[in-house]
C-alpha cells in the first residue's frame, strides 16, 4: 500500500508505528525500500527505531514519539469503579486488573501458572481478580479458562467497553497484570503499577520505555518468578506509581 501510495506521488507517514520483528531477509529488505521512500516515519519506541537502522533504513526523517494513546484524556475513575460494580467486584478490596490473550505459548501449563498467580493475588494481598479482555472476541475465552483454574472468586468484563472505558476501569484499579501493549498503556495512563507477561518484543521495548522491570517472558513463566514479581510490585509500590507518573509525563508530551 505504501509503495503503491508514493508511485501515485502521495504524501505518505507513518504514525506512531511499532516495527519488528522483521525476520526474513525479503523482507527487510523490501521493508527498507519502501521505508526509504515515505515522507515521515514518526514510532512509538526506541526500539522500532533500532530495528529500521538494522535494516538499513537510512531515511532521515524518522522520529521517536509515542503511542497516540497517551494523548487521551477522556477517562473517569469514578465511571470505571461504577462499572466494576455493576460487574459485582467488591469495594473493600484491591482492584487487580489481568489482560490475557492466546498465543501459541499460551497452553494449559501457562494458564494454570497464571490462575495460581491470581489466587496468590486474592490470599496475600487481598485482590479482587478482575479480566478485562482488549478484544473480547480473542481474549474472553482465555480469562474464562483461567478463571476456571483459580480456588478464590474472579471477575471478567465480558460485554465490549470503548477506550475510555476500559481506561477509566484500569485507572480505578490498584494493579495490573498485562499481555496485551494497550493494558500496559491504559495502565500507566491510570498511574496502576504494572507487571507485564510478554509474548512480543514490543512489550519489552514498552516496558523499558517507560523504565518498568516487571516483566517475565510468556516462556519463562513459573510460579517462583511470577510470585516473586508480584511481591517485587506492592513492594515498591509508591516508587512504581511515581516512575509511572513522570514516564507518563513524557509520553504525554511525545504523543501530543
Amino acid at each position: 500500500i505504501i509503495a503503491l501510495a508514493k508511485r501515485y506521488n502521495c504524501k505518505v507517514m507513518l504514525y506512531s508505528n511499532g516495527v519488528g520483528p522483521l525476520n526474513k531477509e525479503m523482507n527487510k529488505k523490501f521493508a527498507a525500500k519502501v521505508l526509504n521512500n515515505v515522507d515521515l516515519i514518526t514510532l512509538r519506541d526506541g526500539a522500532s527505531y533500532e530495528t529500521l537502522r538494522e535494516i538499513n533504513v537510512t531515511n532521515p526523517n524518522i522520529k521517536v514519539t509515542a503511542d497516540p494513546v497517551f494523548g487521551i484524556e477522556d477517562y473517569n475513575r469514578a465511571a470505571g469503579r461504577a462499572i466494576l460494580n455493576m460487574f459485582g467486584v467488591p469495594e473493600n478490596k484491591r482492584t487487580m486488573v489481568v489482560s490475557v490473550r492466546k498465543t501459541k505459548d499460551t497452553n494449559q501449563k501457562i494458564e494454570s501458572t497464571l490462575a495460581r498467580l491470581c489466587d496468590y493475588a486474592a490470599e496475600k494481598y487481598n485482590c479482587a481478580v478482575v479480566f478485562v479482555p482488549m478484544q473480547i472476541n480473542k481474549d474472553e475465552q482465555i480469562s474464562i479458562n483461567i478463571r476456571e483454574k483459580m480456588t478464590n472468586p474472579s471477575y471478567v468484563i465480558d460485554r465490549r467497553m470503548s477506550v475510555s472505558q476500559i481506561i477509566s476501569i484500569m485507572a480505578s484499579s490498584d494493579a495490573c497484570i498485562g499481555m496485551r501493549l494497550h493494558s500496559l498503556i491504559y495502565s500507566a495512563i491510570g498511574n496502576v503499577p504494572i507487571m507485564a507477561i510478554s509474548y512480543d518484543p514490543k512489550i519489552e521495548s514498552f516496558m523499558e520505555y517507560i523504565n518498568q522491570s516487571i516483566c517475565i517472558g510468556i516462556t519463562e513463566l513459573t510460579d517462583e518468578n511470577a510470585f516473586f514479581s508480584l511481591d517485587e510490585l506492592f513492594n515498591n509500590y509508591d516508587k512504581i506509581k511515581e516512575a509511572l507518573l513522570v514516564g507518563y509525563s513524557k509520553l504525554k508530551e511525545k504523543a501530543l
